[in-house]
């Protein structure tokens, strides 16, 4: 479970990454000039604000008249009517950076990411001197540390400097311990506008934007250490240790961090004065010790053990014959991110996870909930990580707490909702600064389709306090926005006012390319799932009331999926409306029912079950990463295991040698849809038997190239836990925990056979 590099990284895309959910490091493992980036998942542009549209409620009337005339033009028009501005941008924190004395002509170079312990290193040997690198970001002590040695006494000679975008002083606090201050700006546009003033800061210390405070400490053994304004020059050392504490004024998602803020400076001085005493050992334990309590749950090996060697040795092999070593690296590189990225107590991952070295990165590293966000727990529950998800449910209860502002404010609806885009400050309100395309800004399903994590969080743990107390309440308020929100359409059926579909472009019979629309399946797959989910969640807590007849009502009168001339699902449910070709070949987000959901496979009608696959040839291989990433799952759904195994080899092509994210904005949304795929194709448990029964499929998209392996660890629904071994595509052993305090019935689809099995609370069966 290493990353072995032969060479430094050159750029943000080939650095090791490190994290403990809150702070993060990216280590470039320089020779000469070694590079490492900081963040803090807190530190964001701006502050909380109002962002609803008091307008806007009278322009909803308006949109649905124009579109009952075809008038497609006017109804976009009106819909940017019911924008508000762009929300805020993802900051880096700062950058640490080592100059050695010694030159670059280093031999036995290697750069390393154990993605086991969660530790780089980097080694090499200089005139017959080794020199190593070794470093963390623990959890339990809330630091960053670095060590570094050389085999020789003496030989450590180098300069360290604080750096950042943002930072403002730079100061000696104590004896060997440095203190960099900043401030993020007030406001950040978005990368993708064209403004003359992008980057706006507070003209005074005291005004708008977040404070953060970065310590850095030195502890040497041996030589000299000079501490100035300018940094630290180390002499003659053997062995040094860096240690980094870091906080913001971050207080929470409804305070002012320059107001209302924490105070960062003495939080990160906390951080520090923890570590007095202690020394590398004893930070190295306690840190792998937690990280490998949460990676060494899942072991995944396909073929033969991997033999140790580099990623280019990986990746060579791959290209060659295409050896599975590297598929199954990468699938645990993706759990890797989470344990990194996503702690309790820290902020859910971004588009960028926690990594992020650009003061406008792309599409603002924020969250983009009408897929993004969402694709990067999907591995959570099933690769028994769901303390990582916490994070993300905790970010979405936040959301709904502005989210019903919104509804009030723009839809005169009770509940809450939220749209496309949301910041660390939960903006629910639709952004686009009234000039937006509406098929992204004016997205409004962002909240619902959020609410999966809720119901799939139950499915797995099967935690019915979680069901009462969180799950419950978050569904009833989606619920409730719903249910104001629809009208019964000419036809009797229940439709929204309008709607789009999450940026798609359709094109007219005249010809124009428009994005609102009446009705879309991507809606009818939203509003289906939430209902069903919410009815669920009431039967099994024993809830009935006026809310749950009427969603009984609403859910039998929807508007059904469509089936276009062409054997696709259709997308927009209006006459003549379909994408223009060469299509749009990202978001299918009327399969949203197929995965992440399960109510449109679960009609069991074939007619659009064939329908989803020629969806899927038509719009099909996406051309972005993160659109594989989402195929993999809905191939594994359909059982091709050709076809999902094609997306993931086009992913798995894209590795170069020194590469650890391809992506060149750095998404890490695609990686979490692979380590998805990757157990959708091996496990699935989305069904249950007429019983209630959980039913679990194992190995039903599994390609030749995969044929002998085992998956270890892995969760299904309805609370078990898995231990499978097989060859050339039979499975051999099979042996499943169930993680819950009930006896339970569950059935297994396994080597074209049905077994039934009970299996008591906190026991293991061998099924096979």
């Amino acid at each position: 479970m290493k990353l072995v590099y032969n060479k430094p990284a050159q750029k943000v895309t080939e650095a090791l990454i490190l994290g403990n959910g809150r702070l993060g490091a990216m280590v470039y493992g320089g020779i000469k000039k070694e590079k490492i980036s900081l963040n803090d998942d807190n530190f964001w542009s701006g502050e909380p604000k109002d962002w609803n549209n008091p307008q806007a409620p009278q322009y909803i009337p308006q949109v649905r008249a124009a579109l009952l005339k075809g008038d497609h033009v006017l109804a976009d028009k009106l819909m940017q009517k019911m924008q508000g501005p762009y929300n805020q941008s993802y900051q880096p924190l700062g950058e640490l950076q080592i100059e050695m004395s010694h030159l670059e002509n280093a031999n036995e170079y290697s750069r390393t990411l154990d993605m086991q312990k969660g530790v780089v290193t980097v080694s090499y040997v200089i005139d017959g001197v080794t020199y190593k690198r070794t470093a963390f970001v623990s959890y339990p002590n809330q630091m960053i540390a670095m060590q570094l040695e050389s085999s020789v006494p003496g030989k450590l000679n180098f300069q360290i400097k604080l750096s950042g975008a943002h930072q403002r002083s730079l100061q000696i606090a104590a004896k060997n311990l440095l203190e960099a201050k900043g401030k993020a700006p007030a406001h950040v546009d978005p990368s993708y506008l064209d403004s003359k003033n992008p980057v706006i800061y507070a003209e005074s210390p005291d005004g708008k934007g977040m404070n953060y405070a970065t310590f850095l400490k030195t502890i040497n053994a041996d030589g000299t250490v000079t501490v100035s304004q300018q940094g630290i020059t180390v002499t003659n050392a053997t062995k040094v240790l860096l240690l980094v504490t870091a906080r913001t004024s971050y207080n929470g998602f409804d305070k002012s961090p320059s107001a209302q803020g924490a105070d960062c400076e003495q939080l990160a001085l906390n951080d520090m004065s923890k570590l007095a005493g202690k020394t590398f050992e004893q930070l190295y334990k306690a840190h792998t010790t937690d990280f490998q309590k949460l990676f060494d749950r899942v072991e995944l090996v396909l073929g033969n053990d991997a033999t140790k060697g580099s990623m280019s040795d990986y990746v060579s092999s791959f290209k060659h014959d295409e050896n599975p070593w590297l598929a199954a690296l990468v699938y645990q590189l993706g759990r890797y991110m989470l344990i990194a990225g996503s702690r309790p107590g820290s902020q859910p991952l971004n588009l960028q996870g926690i990594w992020n070295e650009w003061v406008r990165p792309p599409w603002s590293s924020n969250y983009t909930i009408n897929i993004n966000t969402q694709m990067n727990y999907w591995p959570a529950e099933s690769g028994n990580l769901a303390e990582c998800h916490q994070p993300l449910l905790k970010f979405v209860e936040e959301l709904a707490v502005n989210g019903a502002a919104t509804a009030k404010t723009n839809y005169n609806c009770r509940g809450w909702l939220a749209h496309h885009n949301a910041d660390i400050w939960r903006q629910s309100a639709p952004v686009g600064d009234f000039s937006g395309e509406p098929s992204w800004a004016n997205f409004m399903g962002g909240g619902i389709w959020e609410s999966f994590d809720f119901w799939e969080h139950y499915q797995f743990t099967q935690d019915e306090k979680f069901l009462k107390d969180r799950a419950f309440p978050l569904f009833k308020g989606a619920v409730e926005f719903s249910l104001d929100w629809l009208i019964k359409d000419e036809k009797g059926y229940v439709v929204p006012p309008f709607t789009v579909s999450s940026e798609a472009t359709y094109i007219t019979p005249s010809g124009y390319k428009g994005y609102t629309t009446l009705n879309s399946g991507q809606d009818v797959a939203l509003y289906t799932e939430l209902f069903k989910n919410y009815l669920q969640t009431c039967d099994i807590l024993n809830k009935r009331d006026a809310l749950y007849d009427s969603v009984k009502y609403v859910l039998t009168h929807l508007a059904p999926y469509q089936i276009d001339e062409e054997g696709k699902i259709k997308e927009w449910m209006e006459p003549g409306l379909d994408r223009p070709k060469p299509a749009n070949r990202n978001h299918v987000s009327h399969l949203i029912g197929f995965f992440p959901g399960r109510q449109l496979i679960l009609e069991r009608k074939e007619s659009l079950v064939s329908a989803v696959q020629r969806t899927l040839e038509i719009f099909g291989p996406g051309n972005s990463n993160w659109m594989l990433g989402w195929e993999i799952n809905l191939w594994a759904r359909l059982k091709n295991a050709d076809k999902s195994y094609y997306m993931a080899q086009q992913l798995l092509k894209k590795f170069s040698p020194n590469s650890v994210n391809f992506d060149g904005g750095y998404q890490i949304d695609w990686q979490m849809g692979y380590t998805a795929g990757v157990a959708e194709m091996l496990v699935q448990s989305y069904d249950v038997d007429e019983n209630g029964n959980t039913i679990i499929e194992l190995l039903p998209a599994l390609p030749k190239q995969w044929s002998t392996g085992h998956f270890y660890g892995v969760r299904a629904r309805g609370g078990f836990e898995i231990n499978m071994d097989w060859q050339n595509g039979v499975v051999k052993k099979l042996v499943v925990k169930n993680t819950t305090s009930k006896s339970k019935r569950v059935v297994f689809r396994v080597n074209g056979e049905k077994i039934t099995k009970e299996i008591k609370g906190g026991e293991k069966a061998f099924v096979l």
